[in-house]
């Protein structure tokens, strides 16, 4: 401190070398400090005149004194500094004041040395109590065996290592200690009663500070002496702790096995006060007394229509059930009345309307509100007028109307014809395309087998405007059956029918029998954007079954014809058929200089070596989700039901397909209406219900998994846990637009904004840990079972496998899309092959049978539906509706006219 001097009146002690110490007065940081603080600077002021130089030093603090006014003892000197013990105040060398020898005495003379006699008192007990504090440890423990408290033997000491001293007092009726005071080798001291921890807020801590610095043993004993012990708070909840402390054992007749005393604290509590329970447990109690008055309040009042079964009271579900069928019962009523009513008025009071009340309701009509008109409605409408005032020959159809012509023309010609309005006779209703101008639209590229050059093209025009987010794309592939025929095209001459996977090579290499040549399959693959919602059906192929050996060429011919045309292949998404499974094992070699992905127990990626990113590219596997949850969900019910194939059992539990099935029975006799989504087509399968993915996906849900733990048995928890990380898999993997969570209430179905976000963490960590120590458990299984046996108590090796394919390549793609800021969110769905089966469904629908197609047929449909851009998913497939039809007026090219 460069120019400190002595602020004591008449010192002239100043900061050189080698002279007396310096110390700055304290700054007050705490309560003793300021205290400290404030006695310093009493005695300065006491024979110095306050004027403004030395408040300013005062506000500034920067007043200071030298060791020539302490005490030896006051002084702590090192080799290479001297410090002041704290409370330390001057008493040495102060100027003394010589009293007047004037006969008379003013009033303000013997005020001042009134208050020189009080202060010089409290200064003297002041340093009487710094005599009476320690120094260091060893101080400590030679002055403790020098009082009455070890000479009485009530507190006793003991060493448990060399720097720390441990106090304890015990009594007749506990085993442990009572008191115990664990002193550091800096004498900071801690408390326990009956070996808990007096926290640092108590008195006691808040008073002395926690130190033997600023207190005597004594006058801390005597303190803790006098303070009540907490009895604690009177119930149990999870966060109330158990401090049981064990008594001494005393033998009678009527002895206990164990004697304990327990008390029941919050964690917070004080457990030393001056009564008989701490301020923080009777807060406790108040609060606790609130809860349970309010939560009997609740179970007089009906639940809430959102409310969890799980957490709801079996009470407060009656009531709403009461409540709600009485409500229903009254809104038949009601409607049955109106429908009464209304078909009175109308055969009482109906007329038929003329010409001139036609038009006016025609006029009525085209003003109708827009909120309840579809964008394409108003467009279809507002074309038909325009068609109207527009002469036949010269009609210019919009690309919407067109597309929509070849969708329905596409489903039943006829149809289609009783629709069109034919001038000629009169018929029909709408001015539509001939069938003969949809055919030119219909066969502007021409249907073959393989990777169409004309479809490429369509394909490279379609995303010429995209931005480079726009074009990452998913590779769907998958087989479709269809008849075994062959036909003779007019225009080639060629058989269609046989096995043409677009490479004569390839077709001949791979066949395994020359006698069976007749495709029964078609083999297609189809584009998804990750961020445009764009679906193009790429290529199809006439197989008998394709098997890895096939896939793999063709797969790499349809990436490399992508990345050519700059359209970037992040991922490929198939079912589970044993052929894609070995599609994805031949990428072994590829995958071995993959440090990441040999970690790992399946092949999930591959190096995409066509790939024109600066980084280096992956090619990521998905097995499709939809068709994951089917398959676990036949698992199940095949395990001790249907085919009995299978006994699943995980950690002391069977998982059982009747655990489901008995409730289900259950709710249907007693009506509460437990499951409300389930039928008999979710319980009795049949070969069309196990292809539902809805089915299967109402029947692994939480909802199924709560109504077992409430109501089912302890030895179905293991069939509930199943339920419910299924269900939360299937909602992770099936996030299709950023509204669905909000409206379903499902927080898992958000968009995937982070690659880094808890549901990411589940599916590697809890999710796959779940089915590890499930195969850990049923290893474990004491018993004597072969390998098979074993394997029947898991679910298929298949579906375990595509799992773990999809959880390792999904979290891959989101770290992919995210981190390199090619996206701000990830739609799961999009790595599914639901625009596939919609594909499918629509090849089927064609020509008004839903019936496999034959080869011919398909590439003549795909034409259709690709030009169509299919408005809806079919009725009754595994694909929901959840997008709007787009508005969109991109010219469809159609076949030239032959120039005669």
């Amino acid at each position: 401190m460069p120019g400190a001097n002595c602020s004591i009146f008449g010192c002239s002690t100043h900061r050189k070398k080698g002279g007396p110490a310096i110390f700055k007065i304290p700054s007050g940081t705490d309560d003793y400090n300021t205290k400290w603080r404030k006695d310093v600077i009493n005695i300065v002021i006491r024979d110095r005149q306050v004027d403004s130089d030395l408040q300013r030093q005062i506000d500034e603090k920067r007043l200071h004194t030298c060791e020539l006014h302490y005490s030896e003892d006051q002084l702590n000197r090192n080799p290479s500094r001297t410090t002041l013990i704290p409370g330390s105040l001057p008493t040495l060398n102060l100027p003394q004041k010589s009293f007047a020898t004037c006969k008379t005495t003013s009033t303000r003379d013997s005020a001042s040395i009134e208050k020189r006699e009080l202060y010089t008192q409290e200064v003297q007990q002041h340093n009487g109590m710094e005599n009476d504090k320690y120094k260091s440890l060893d101080e400590f423990r030679t002055r403790f065996e020098k009082l009455q408290l070890s000479v009485s033997g009530e507190w006793i000491m003991r060493h448990s290592r060399e720097n720390t001293i441990y106090l304890e007092k015990s009594d007749m009726t506990y085993i442990i200690p009572k008191y115990q005071i664990i002193i550091e080798s800096d004498l900071t001291f801690n408390i326990l009663v009956y070996n808990w921890l007096v926290p640092k807020n108590n008195k006691l801590h808040e008073t002395f500070g926690s130190s033997f610095k600023n207190v005597t043993l004594s006058v801390l004993v005597n303190a803790l002496e006098k303070m009540l012990i907490c009895e604690g708070v009177s119930y149990q909840t999870d966060v109330i702790l158990s401090h049981t402390v064990s008594q001494i054992y005393t033998v009678n007749s009527n002895s206990d096995p164990i004697k304990s005393k327990t008390f029941l604290r919050p964690k917070e509590c004080l457990i030393l006060d001056s009564t008989e329970k701490c301020a923080v447990c009777i807060k406790k109690e108040a609060s606790h007394s609130q809860y349970l008055k309010r939560k009997s309040e609740r179970l007089t009042e009906p639940a809430k229509l959102q409310a969890p079964i799980s957490s709801t009271s079996s009470a407060r579900l009656k009531l709403t059930m009461q409540g709600y069928r009485i409500e229903n019962t009254e809104l038949k009523i009601e409607i049955e009345t109106l429908r009464k009513k209304l078909e009175h008025e109308l055969q009482t009071k109906s007329i038929q309307c003329d010409g001139i009340e036609n038009s006016d309701l025609v006029s009525i009509m085209s003003r109708a509100d827009p909120s309840r008109v579809s964008p394409f409605m108003k467009l279809f409408w507002e074309e038909q007028q325009k068609y109207l005032q527009t002469s036949s020959k010269s009609v210019r159809y919009h690309p919407m109307i067109i597309r929509y012509c070849l969708s329905l023309a596409a489903k039943s010609s006829s149809a289609y014809e009783d629709l069109r309005y034919n001038e000629k006779d009169g018929t029909g209703v709408l001015i539509l395309p001939s069938q003969r101008r949809l055919r030119d639209y219909r066969n502007y590229i021409k249907p073959q087998r393989g990777f169409n050059k004309g479809i490429i093209q369509e394909l490279k025009t379609k995303m010429k405007h995209f931005s480079d987010p726009e074009r990452y794309v998913v590779l769907l592939l998958d087989e479709m059956k269809v008849q075994e025929n062959l036909v003779w095209d007019k225009h080639t001459g060629e058989l269609i029918g046989y096995v043409d996977l677009g490479d004569p090579a390839v077709n001949y290499a791979t066949l395994q029998k020359v006698d069976n040549i007749a495709t029964p399959n078609v083999l297609v693959f189809m584009l998804r954007g990750i961020i445009n919602p764009i679906k193009f059906s790429f290529a199809n192929f006439a197989t008998t079954g394709a098997t890895g050996c096939q896939l793999f060429p063709l797969l790499w011919k349809a990436v490399s014809i992508c990345e050519s045309n700059d359209i970037r292949v992040l991922a490929v998404t198939c079912d589970g058929a044993s052929s894609n499974r070995k599609l994805f094992d031949m990428h072994f070699k590829l995958q071995a200089d993959d440090a990441a992905s040999n970690n790992v127990d399946v092949i999930y990626r591959t190096p995409n070596p066509f790939s024109k990113e600066s980084i280096r590219m992956y090619l990521y596997f998905f097995a499709d989700p939809p068709h994951l949850i089917k398959t676990a969900r036949n698992c199940l019910a095949n395990s001790g039901d249907g085919k009995a194939t299978r006994l699943m059992w995980n950690n002391g539990c069977f998982l059982m397909w009747n655990h489901i099935a008995r409730l289900f029975y259950e709710d249907i006799e007693t009506g509460l209406n437990w499951l409300p989504n389930l039928t008999y087509d979710h319980i009795e399968l049949t070969p069309y219900s196990k292809m539902n993915v809805r089915l299967a996906a109402q029947v692994l849900s939480l909802r199924v998994s709560d109504i077992i733990n409430t109501y089912g048995t302890a030895e179905e928890r293991e069939t509930a846990k199943f339920c419910k990380i299924m269900d939360r898999f299937f909602d992770i993997v099936n996030t299709k637009d950023d509204q669905q969570h909000h409206l379903q209430i499902k927080p898992d179905r958000e968009p995937i904004r982070s690659s880094t976000g808890e549901r990411l963490t589940w599916l590697k960590g809890e999710f796959l840990s779940y089915f590890d120590s499930w195969l850990n458990s049923i290893q474990s299984r004491p018993g004597n079972y072969d390998k098979t046996a074993r394997n029947k108590m898991f679910i298929s090796s298949q579906t375990y496998e595509g799992i773990k394919i999809t959880v390792h390549s999904l979290v891959g793609c989101v770290e992919f899309l995210l981190d390199n800021h090619i996206c701000s969110y990830v739609l799961s769905e999009r790595f599914c092959q639901d625009p596939l089966e919609n594909y499918f469904g629509r090849q089927r629908s064609m020509l008004s049978r839903k019936d496999n197609p034959a080869i011919r047929d398909v590439a003549q449909n795909d034409s259709s539906i690709r030009n169509s851009k299919v408005f809806n998913p079919i009725s009754g497939s595994n694909v929901s509706n959840t997008a709007s039809v787009e508005i969109s007026n991109e010219p469809i090219h159609a076949r030239k006219k032959a120039r005669k």
